[in-house]
């Protein structure tokens, strides 16, 4: 018995109707018609599907089943065809919040927030306590953020957690200096 379902597709016909499929039987061989679920059909409706096969690729023209894969084509593959469209990406609008440093244990972390007391509570890390070293208001909180992560990139632990000497902080610092409101 052929498994059911074995990632085969079903015809849709232009109605809408989803008919019967062809498949391997994978004891024997054989071709079989399955229905939807894939379940066998019934000897006398593999019959009836094999005459309405036949009929419908004896009449078929060549033109009309290069046009169909064409057609099917384009839908797989919009980009070959300059049919694929992105859609308009909304320019981002700036909103104001606050870049913060904090520290934890020997590490620190960039980050924006708009509410920098309850962010300084969701990051206590006990038995670490985390220290707010600075925190600045900007107007672009967001845009400030990943330009400060990219400045300091290479002093990257993880995520948005750096390891820096008495040095870098002052740099970071200072970066936060040029940037606030």
């Amino acid at each position: 018995m052929p498994e059911r379902n074995g990632g085969i597709k079903m015809i849709q016909f232009q109605d809408g109707y989803m008919g019967p499929i062809l498949v391997k039987n994978t004891l024997d061989g054989k071709m079989l018609t399955v229905d939807q679920m894939g379940y066998i059909s019934k000897r006398e409706d593999m019959i009836e599907f094999a005459h309405q096969l036949l009929k419908s690729a004896r009449s078929a023209k060549q033109s009309s089943i290069d046009q169909y894969n064409l057609e099917l084509d384009k839908h797989y593959n919009p980009r070959e065809y300059g049919l694929w469209h992105p859609e308009p990406t909304k320019p981002r609008v700036p909103k104001p919040g606050y870049l913060y440093l904090i520290k934890c244990a020997d590490k620190y972390k960039i980050g924006m927030t708009k509410n920098v007391g309850m962010r300084l509570k969701q990051l206590d890390m006990r038995p670490f306590k985390a220290e707010l070293v600075k925190y600045i208001r900007v107007d672009d909180a967001l845009g400030c953020e990943r330009s400060a992560h990219k400045k300091f990139a290479q002093y990257k632990i993880t995520g948005e957690w750096y390891s820096f000497t008495t040095t870098q902080v002052q740099e970071v610092l200072d970066y936060f200096a040029e940037v606030a409101c």
